[in-house]
């Protein structure tokens, strides 16, 4: 078992309170984008967290549940669902303590916005140390899009060659220093240039001598304390080039596209069943999207689908109930109210009130 998968696994076993099934966990982890996903990444708070683990596949992650019930930190409750034992809870305390690069992670915020990062900075690189030797060069990321992004990017900086070298050779001393010895290594190790190219992950593990999946989340960690450093508004303007390479990346790339598209059409006045006719979809994933965007975009108003009535009534039943499941709300409440209010109900109330 890789302990830090593991650890972060009980992690987000624990802050689900055996309200989600196994699965649930695992497309949590995995950073599915499915609409009962993305509910349970805010209401259960672990944001952090999503998509973190998207190198495990189904049989490891299962691997991983197995060994967590054998040691004893987890035990299938009568719901069948998994819950964490004091056994865990103890494990958890004592590891938060002592792994300083768990709270690095901010999976949700810097979604795929990691990634493109990385190729955006290896092919910078490559690029400019490339072009400053004059010598020709297979790009080392064969993506499209980001071999466009770079060319463009470096023909707006209007300055000699060695001064940008120079400025991004101070950017990453400057701010790998905010990484671990290890989480630098291995970023270092990866870096391509003219004269060399960069190791793979596992190569640079196996050079540091490091678990593979352990130099997964090292990296991935760096990745976020680094995005972190670069989208501080003080801070951005001591890295220019570093976070030129994520300028263009905003809020909206949380959204999926075809939320987006429904976003859209609410911004131009039309209802859900307007939308979904027009659009082709079911009016329960145009309410999916409306949920989501409840979930993500922090001054979006529910008021055009729930009035202030039903609104105190289904957080009422959430507080009698002390559970987010819906059908357990649902009892509590008249027919008249439908799992969609509740829905956005459970998406927006520790938020400020929406009818103050």
């Amino acid at each position: 078992m890789v302990k830090s998968s593991a650890l972060i696994s009980l992690i987000v076993f624990w802050k689900c309170q055996g309200q989600r099934s196994v699965m649930g966990i695992y497309h949590i982890l995995q950073g599915k984008k499915s609409a009962q996903t993305i509910q349970d990444v805010h209401i259960f708070k672990v944001q952090r967290f999503f998509g973190i683990l998207s190198f495990l596949s189904k049989q490891q992650f299962e691997t991983i549940t197995t060994t967590l019930i054998k040691e004893g930190y987890i035990i299938e409750n009568d719901n069948q669902t998994m819950v964490v034992t004091k056994k865990g809870k103890e494990w958890i305390e004592r590891e938060q303590k002592n792994s300083s690069f768990l709270s690095d992670y901010h999976g949700w915020t810097y979604y795929q916005i990691d990634r493109l990062f990385w190729l955006r900075l290896i092919l910078f690189s490559q690029s400019l140390t490339s072009l400053k030797s004059r010598s020709p060069f297979v790009p080392v990321v064969s993506d499209w899009a980001v071999q466009t992004f770079v060319k463009k990017r470096i023909i707006s900086l209007k300055r000699p060659l060695d001064n940008i070298l120079q400025e991004l050779y101070q950017e990453l001393f400057a701010i790998l220093q905010t990484c671990s010895n290890d989480q630098a290594s291995l970023f270092v190790l990866q870096i391509t240039s003219a004269e060399k190219i960069g190791y793979t992950l596992n190569q640079a593990a196996e050079f540091l001598l490091i678990d593979s999946e352990e130099a997964r989340l090292l990296h991935l960690a760096s990745l976020h304390k680094i995005l972190t450093v670069l989208t501080e508004q003080n801070d951005s303007i001591r890295f220019p080039l570093l976070a030129s390479l994520i300028a263009d990346q905003n809020q909206d790339n949380h959204l999926t596209s075809s939320t987006k598209k429904t976003k859209e059409w609410l911004e131009m006045g039309f209802t859900i069943n307007e939308i979904s006719k027009r659009r082709q979809l079911k009016v329960t994933t145009i309410q999916d999207h409306i949920v989501e965007l409840a979930h993500i975009e922090e001054r979006f108003s529910v008021q055009a689908f729930i009035n202030e009535q039903n609104w105190n009534l289904i957080n009422e039943a959430i507080n009698e109930t002390s559970s987010i499941k819906l059908k357990e709300i649902k009892r509590k409440l008249p027919d008249t109210i439908d799992y969609f209010m509740i829905r956005l109900v459970l998406a927006r109330r520790e938020r400020e009130h929406e009818f103050s």
